[in-house]
């Protein structure tokens, strides 16, 4: 899990998350939910997360995607600050605007990157083209 109910609670409060998710299996469904968002917008900007996380700006990321898909905006009602806030670091995150102070990117798994098979190792496999091989295509 990257939040609890806990840490939910700190920032929508206890009344909103009950209100929005009033049963565990309501709150951990969710939570897989937002999870597998954020971890699906941080995959472009070459970051990959794990199962569990202790990055601020991740759990925030992942609170406000709970909190969307909660249902917690309609038409009507204002989200608290903090929400919004939590909303829109999704879209930097995908971006690469605002990267995770506590991970690194990998260029080769962001948007672009690339991963070859090496030419050294057991699992190398060079190629060697000549006129002949590729008469044959």
């Amino acid at each position: 899990m990257f939040v609890t109910s806990g840490e939910v609670d700190l920032i929508i409060g206890t009344g909103t998350r009950e209100a929005l998710m009033p049963t565990t299996q309501v709150f951990e469904a969710l939570e897989v939910k937002a999870r597998a968002l954020v971890r699906s917008a941080a995959k472009p900007a070459g970051y990959t997360l794990g199962d569990t996380t202790d990055d601020e700006l991740i759990k925030l990321a992942t609170i406000g995607q709970l909190y969307m898909l909660a249902g917690g905006l309609r038409k009507g009602i204002e989200p608290p600050a903090a929400v919004k806030e939590a909303i829109s670091i999704l879209d930097q995150l995908r971006e690469g605007k605002l990267p995770p102070p506590d991970l690194d990117p990998s260029p080769r798994d962001g948007i672009g990157g690339t991963l070859f098979s090496s030419r050294f190792g057991p699992n190398r496999r060079a190629q060697r083209f000549s006129m002949k091989k590729l008469s044959s295509y």
